[in-house]
């Protein structure tokens, strides 16, 4: 489970918020991209709430992105079933989020460029 302070900081800097039984798995900043990103495990049954709708992808071209959660945050995603993106303007800043459903959980993960 992550903690309110957690939620707030992630709803405050890129709108999202996050259901209280996520689980945190990662954050990080990429100082090529100047982002700050944050992965999240989340219960299939409970859902993000999102400013901006995400889009269906081609589960074949989100298989890099996969990987890539997998590595950074020493998960195994399992066979995706579904996979969101989505991009929206915050003050100051743009964020994009990626959403992997699996069969048990979602994973999330949430960048935000600056």
């Amino acid at each position: 489970m992550i903690t309110s302070n957690v939620i707030s900081d992630v709803e405050i800097k890129t709108g999202v918020k996050l259901p209280k039984s996520s689980r945190f798995v990662f954050v990080g900043n990429d100082p090529r991209l100047d982002s700050e990103v944050w992965l999240f495990e989340i219960e299939s049954n409970n859902t993000a709430q999102f400013p901006r709708q995400l889009d269906p992808q081609s589960i074949a071209n989100g298989r890099d992105v996969e990987q890539m959660m997998e590595q950074v945050g020493a998960i195994s995603i399992g066979t995706p079933k579904t996979l969101y993106f989505g991009t929206w303007e915050m003050s100051n800043a743009q964020c994009q989020a990626t959403l992997i459903t699996a069969s048990n959980c979602d994973y999330l993960m949430l960048e935000k460029l600056y």
